[in-house]
């Protein structure tokens, strides 16, 4: 069951950099082994699902997350802004067009 709260939680943290809003994850599912949620810092017990996110080069080697916290996480990150996402601006910005018009 989501907690009222953790989808600001989230955000926030993927704001601050502390959750990376990575694409390419790669993904583990068993056993909670008593980790910290890297999204609501609550501890995942041993008869909850815990997921394993490994998230590409220049993250955390991998997050523990309950299941909703990962539902949630992966949404809010492929929505985060592009300054979360550690780009610039220039890099978001469409490419110039030709002028058009006669001489």
């Amino acid at each position: 069951m989501e907690e009222p709260g953790v989808n600001e939680l989230i955000r926030a943290k993927i704001l601050a950099g502390r959750l990376p809003p990575c694409e390419g994850f790669r993904l583990f599912g068993g056993a909670g082994d008593g980790a910290p949620c890297a999204c609501c810092d609550r501890i995942i017990s041993a008869s909850e699902l815990e997921f394993e996110v490994e998230c590409p080069v220049g993250a955390k080697a991998t997050l523990p997350m309950h299941l909703h916290c990962f539902e949630a996480w992966r949404a809010l990150a492929r929505s985060a802004p592009v300054e979360a996402l550690g780009r610039s601006g220039e890099e978001a910005a469409p490419a110039p067009q030709p002028p058009t018009g006669g001489p």
